[in-house]
């Protein structure tokens, strides 16, 4: 009885000691886990996606549908950047160091000619719609080339908001430099991923005219060691208007301080704000950079209207412009 009065504290202790042991490392554990655990989007579609066919890049799942062999060999690899606003899609392939290009037959000039430039089409889909296509050429002066898609908010505008399986098809063939097909390419492949569709809206933004300030804008680009242009002072004006950093349109008026040249453009935005930038330059040719004359940034807010609003800012008398937020197309 003794004895087991004086070990009882002893015994309490060691236990506490070794449940605090366990406790800390369960609690790391979680920790570790959570580093590593999917998305929500990537979970979803987790239950399909398995094996070697199964690929992640920027915690993105996606499904190899077909040509899996050119994923095994490095000759291709695929990278989606998912957002609420787009994705981003990369494809980059490897080209074979003893790559012999195909030789097409020109009938209009009548000769044969090498089909060096590659020339790659995606197609998006759901079950039901087409979403996107579209085309790239690349000549080919490298080992490796990468192909950029960006899929925007008006890809999406047909579908209800939500997730949706999509398939993307992407093909590859050799052309010339005259657009003569060889029916020849090094990679084809179609792959399958979730997507989570978000509210889509639109509005249209116009535009009408813009008067550059003459005084500001000469001084802005007549103030380095040679003059913009000796025999005229005017700029070449380009004025590019971007939305939510995406150029949407531009206008050019050769030697003036003036810009009319009415236009309207539909964007198609995620939420029910967006932001329209107008940059005007003096527009150079050949090796000459163009130069920068001023900017600013609208909201769609500070645009809402039912005609049209006149602004001024910094080396811009007056620019009319307004917007209508027509609201939710999905």
């Amino acid at each position: 009885m003794n004895y087991l009065k004086k070990t009882a504290p002893v015994y309490l202790l060691h236990l506490l000691v070794v449940f605090l042991f366990f406790a800390c490392k369960s609690d790391r554990a979680e920790q570790d886990l959570s580093k590593d655990t999917p998305s929500s989007e990537a979970r979803e579609i987790m239950k399909e996606c398995t094996g070697k066919n199964c690929k992640m890049y920027d915690d993105t799942r996606y499904i190899i549908l077909s040509g899996e062999s050119f994923f095994e060999s490095g000759q291709l690899s695929v990278s989606l950047q998912k957002s609420p606003e787009h994705i981003i899609l990369s494809f980059k392939i490897i080209l074979d160091d003893t790559i012999q290009y195909p030789v097409v037959y020109n009938s209009r000039f009548k000769m044969e000619e090498e089909a060096s430039v590659l020339r790659a089409d995606l197609h998006v889909k759901t079950d039901k719609n087409t979403l996107y296509s579209d085309s790239r050429s690349i000549n080919i002066n490298t080992k490796s080339v990468e192909f950029k898609f960006y899929i925007m908010p008006e890809n999406f505008k047909s579908l209800p908001a939500g997730k949706h399986d999509i398939e993307l098809t992407f093909n590859t063939e050799f052309i010339s430099a005259f657009d003569v097909k060889s029916g020849i390419g090094p990679v084809q492949t179609s792959i399958k991923t979730t997507y989570n569709v978000n509210p889509v809206y639109k509005s249209v933004f116009y535009f009408e005219s813009a008067k550059l300030n003459e005084k500001e804008t000469y001084n802005k680009l007549n103030n380095g060691a040679f003059a913009n242009d000796t025999k005229n002072g005017a700029p070449e004006i380009r004025m590019v208007v971007s939305f939510n950093n995406y150029p949407v349109f531009e206008k050019n008026s050769k030697n003036a301080y003036e810009i009319h040249a009415p236009e309207k453009v539909e964007v198609y935005h995620v939420d029910a704000s967006g932001y329209f930038n107008i940059q005007f330059e003096d527009k150079d040719y050949f090796l000459n950079g163009n130069d920068y004359i001023t900017d600013t940034t609208f909201s769609i807010k500070d645009l809402e209207g039912d005609t049209y609003k006149t602004f001024s800012f910094k080396c811009v008398d007056e620019i009319k412009i307004y917007c209508k937020n027509l609201g939710r197309v999905n």
